[in-house]
């Protein structure tokens, strides 16, 4: 028997919040704003996801980030031009403008704190992620924000996920993890010794369900 769920760690990208209104469409725009009018938001979104399965090695630096926004534009902007709004575009996800909420995220995370449960981010982002969730008012939430530029680890990498559990006290035995990818979130955790809740964000009103089978018992939160 394992002992019983103290902590949840959550994923945030495709977790909790998604890019507003999307990947794409904020590309574009930050592109228009230097000249580069009337890119299809489609058209960077297909880039975007292209260029994110094509990284190898990738360490959530500005330049990093860069590289991956070229070949995003590849075909519509050349290196050259993406260098010109680069900034403004990194710039842009700062902003909590840029980002939308799954439904219920504040009140579970509210309903979860009410309940005793100890609150943790386990992710792979920058320096960006501590002010965005200020600003989305969901760090009041967390007792641990383990991000993988600080923590000198990624997912699935177990030790970013051991780090999290040794910051909240718990152990991995104690603990869920929560998030939207198969290898970064639910085999990392598992291999890390936590518990795992796989979440499917084209369904974001049901974050709320998924948390609850498992922490009830209802699913074993590894499918």
């Amino acid at each position: 028997m394992r002992p019983r769920i103290r902590a949840v760690s959550f994923d945030i990208g495709g977790t909790l919040i998604q890019p507003w209104p999307s990947v794409g469409q904020v590309y574009a725009d930050a592109a228009a704003a230097s000249g580069f009018s009337n890119l299809s938001s489609k058209t960077l979104d297909e880039g975007f996801k292209r260029a994110w399965k094509s990284r190898e090695r990738f360490d959530y630096s500005v330049n990093e980030w860069r590289e991956l926004v070229i070949v995003a534009f590849e075909g519509l902007c050349t290196r050259e031009q993406v260098n010109r709004f680069f900034p403004d575009l990194y710039e842009r996800f700062s902003s909590p403008d840029a980002w939308h909420l799954f439904q219920g995220v504040s009140s579970l995370l509210a309903d979860l704190r009410a309940r005793g449960f100890l609150l943790g981010v386990t992710s792979n982002w920058d320096e960006r992620l501590r002010p965005l969730l200020k600003s989305l008012n969901l760090s009041s939430h967390f007792s641990v924000i383990m991000i993988s530029a600080e923590a000198g680890y990624q997912k699935p990498d177990p030790r970013i996920f051991l780090k999290t559990c040794s910051a909240l006290g718990v152990s991995p035995e104690e603990t869920l993890h929560v998030g939207d990818s198969a290898r970064e979130d639910r085999d990392g955790a598992l291999a890390a010794g936590l518990s795992a809740a796989l979440f499917d964000p084209r369904h974001g009103d049901l974050l709320c369900a998924c948390v609850e089978q498992v922490l009830s018992g209802r699913h074993s939160g590894v499918e």
